[in-house]
């Protein structure tokens, strides 16, 4: 595949030992961590989830997942640079890059006790953190789109960076404090529909690793890491913590942002906050 003499990212690195647990922790009602969400409840997971039906995935395919998401790191590094200075004026600063497997510790694990496994973003550390047993997983799953789909994963851990860079998140921090329960959901959800945004631009200008990513490939990247999240819930149903609300939208909601900034390429298209109608 292309992507295997592509470039990785110098940005990896961190830790990747498996059985540590890390956590959520909300700073001011906020939770500090995003990530990928897909409609499944956050857990603790003991083992990875397998590729196929009672396997987990092998050291090989977890190294590969690795190596796939320091190329897509470093395609969004150029990407974000080039629109960053275009349409922002300044300079793009990269986030950093965590691969683990199964759990790890992060800036953002603290009080709340929460026990998660996934991709996701910690502002406090300005790194993406992803788990090469999901990425795997969601590699694995059938149908041609299944890189795309791992793409799409990793593009929207990116964007919630983007966020940060732009003074986004530390401001929904801000409003979320002054707002009630029901606003506060409200006002996340078009956190990560932006996200979703940010992700179709960075389509549009991007090359991939794995060709061209339609906005489609959404769809199919719901799909996929919604699957892989419920395998590693279904191998701990008797350890995971209650259900804990990461809103993100409908599939149709993020489908369509996606195809949003995918069709318009620009950052001002994402305005998901004053959108009457999201």
């Amino acid at each position: 595949m292309t992507w295997r003499v592509r470039q990785g990212s110098a940005k990896a690195g961190g830790d990747r030992g498996r059985g540590r647990v890390w956590k959520a922790v909300a700073v001011g009602g906020v939770a500090l961590l995003v990530a990928w969400g897909l409609g499944i409840v956050p857990g603790m997971r003991p083992q990875a989830q397998g590729t196929a039906a009672g396997a987990a995935p092998t050291a090989e395919e977890e190294k590969a997942a690795g190596a796939f998401a320091t190329v897509v790191l470093a395609d969004t590094e150029a990407v974000w640079g080039g629109i960053f200075e275009s349409q922002v004026g300044q300079s793009y600063q990269p986030p950093g890059l965590v691969l683990f497997s199964e759990s790890t510790a992060s800036p953002c694990s603290d009080a709340m006790g929460t026990i998660l496994t996934g991709p996701f973003y910690c502002p406090l550390s300005r790194h993406v953190y992803l788990d090469t047993a999901f990425l795997a997983e969601v590699r694995a799953s059938p149908g041609k789109g299944a890189d795309s789909a791992a793409t799409c994963v990793i593009a929207h851990e990116v964007s919630h960076h983007v966020q940060n860079e732009l003074g986004i998140l530390g401001e929904t921090r801000k409003a979320q404090d002054r707002l009630s329960g029901t606003e506060r959901e409200a006002l996340s959800i078009r956190v990560e529909l932006q996200a979703d945004c940010f992700s179709g631009i960075w389509a549009r200008h991007s090359a991939t690793p794995t060709g061209a990513v339609e906005p489609s490939d959404m769809a199919a990247a719901l799909v996929a890491a919604k699957e892989a999240g419920e395998h590693m819930l279904a191998r701990c149903a008797d350890r995971v913590q209650p259900p804990h609300a990461f809103s993100r939208g409908s599939i149709e909601q993020r489908q369509r942002w996606f195809a949003t900034g995918f069709e318009a390429g620009l950052l001002d298209a994402c305005d998901t906050f004053t959108a009457g109608q999201i």
